[in-house]
């Protein structure tokens, strides 16, 4: 009876323990990267979230609603950036020479993120030839075409009502055909990082298999070799 009531004393302490944080899962993170997305454009003076935070706290709450998750703002921005500097990471081991590529951490969900928020670092990269440059956004080299036709349209005020009519329409098919065109790049990387991987995957096996053959027949041979001198076939020969 002593002990039972000690087992009961522990385990209603036990219960009143916080339980431990939880892990993020797959589902919750591409649902944080997507509502970022969402909403980064939205943020800013007379705009719907006066900076981010608050933005995270809107982004903690949908997660609540749709997954049923508790999770405060202030994690949600822990996870955002968590899931940054991993990608980075990622990006600079595959950028080594000689190292086996590996998938970067929901990379379509970032690039798209990156393109919206200029405060990402351009990603490094490291061609055949071994020389690194720096990846710079779609976005910003629309910015630039959209600023020098800008500065030239101010000649005539007819041209340049135009001009303002027309600008976005064109920017954004280009923003879109820029778009299609990285997602496209995206899924070629990783197709050419996947077989790559099973190529790898497949010599691996393959010397395993020639290993344990090996292996297989030098047994086969020290077997018959015991049974011949067990049953002096090896005197019966000579």
């Amino acid at each position: 009876q002593i002990c039972i009531t000690e087992a009961i004393f522990v385990n209603k302490h036990l219960s009143l323990l916080p339980a431990p944080a939880c892990e993020w899962s797959g589902g919750e993170t591409k649902l944080l990267l997507d509502l970022y997305t969402s909403y980064f454009s939205q943020v800013g003076p007379m705009k719907k979230f006066r900076n981010k935070k608050m933005m995270f706290e809107r982004i903690s709450s949908d997660l609540k609603q749709r997954l049923g998750v508790e999770r405060t703002g202030e994690q949600c921005c822990s996870r955002y950036k968590t899931v940054c500097k991993r990608k980075k990471a990622a990006v600079n081991e595959n950028n080594k020479s000689g190292n086996s590529p590996q998938d970067v951490p929901y990379e379509d969900e970032l690039e798209k993120i990156k393109w919206l928020d200029d405060s990402l670092e351009p990603e490094i990269v490291r061609d055949a030839s071994g020389i690194v440059s720096c990846k710079s956004s779609p976005y910003s080299k629309t910015n630039s075409v959209d600023h020098d036709e800008a500065h030239g349209s101010e000649e005539g005020k007819g041209s340049a009502a135009k001009n303002q009519k027309s600008k976005p329409s064109t920017a954004r098919m280009r923003d879109i055909s820029l778009f299609f065109e990285k997602m496209e790049e995206i899924q070629k990387r990783k197709a050419k990082r996947r077989a790559e991987r099973e190529g790898e995957k497949e010599r691996e096996q393959e010397k395993r298999r020639a290993l344990k053959q090996e292996r297989k027949e030098e047994m086969h041979k020290e077997k018959m070799q015991l049974l011949r001198r067990v049953f002096g076939l090896n005197d019966q020969a000579k």
